[in-house]
């Protein structure tokens, strides 16, 4: 076998995609560590951090946009690392009602320490709107790329 030969060589767009999906993992672990982290644990023993979080989160709107904005990163992030989840919406779904209960389960065995009401029902009815408001945008731009790619095969 020769060694000099150039096509054992990895291919820079591959190693590109390598690199990429390397980086997505750990961004989609962050995120989901982000979100899973119980905050009220650390509100509890941080005076400076509760001031922030009840400035910050003191409004059911920003609350729930709050919900909304973290459960829109987690469906990016999850969809851009498993972007065959698109052919799967309920598959997704499941997913993403998964990390929204665990997340709810979270913070109310951690800091709440009371049984769901509708508050937690609330949350996990805005985590899936978000959910399903990024897989229509990828479904969106799916199509609108299809279509674009279509065009340029048309022209050439």
């Amino acid at each position: 076998m020769n060694l000099s030969d150039h096509s054992l060589k990895p291919q820079p767009d591959s190693l590109i995609r390598h690199h990429f999906k390397k980086l997505l993992f750990v961004f989609i672990f962050s995120i989901v560590g982000f979100a899973l982290f119980p905050y009220g644990v650390l509100a509890e023993k941080s005076t400076l951090f509760r001031f922030i979080v009840y400035q910050v989160f003191e409004s059911e709107w920003a609350h729930i946009v709050g919900h909304f904005a973290l459960f829109s990163f987690i469906g990016t992030a999850v969809l851009l690392y498993f972007p065959k989840l698109l052919s799967y919406p309920i598959l997704y779904l499941s997913v993403m009602l998964n990390l929204a209960w665990i997340q709810e389960f979270l913070q109310l065995a951690t800091f709440k320490r009371r049984p769901i009401n509708i508050g937690e029902l609330k949350d996990l009815g805005v985590d899936l709107a978000a959910a399903v408001f990024v897989f229509c945008l990828f479904v969106l731009f799916q199509n609108i790329r299809r279509r674009y790619v279509g065009k340029q095969k048309e022209i050439a």
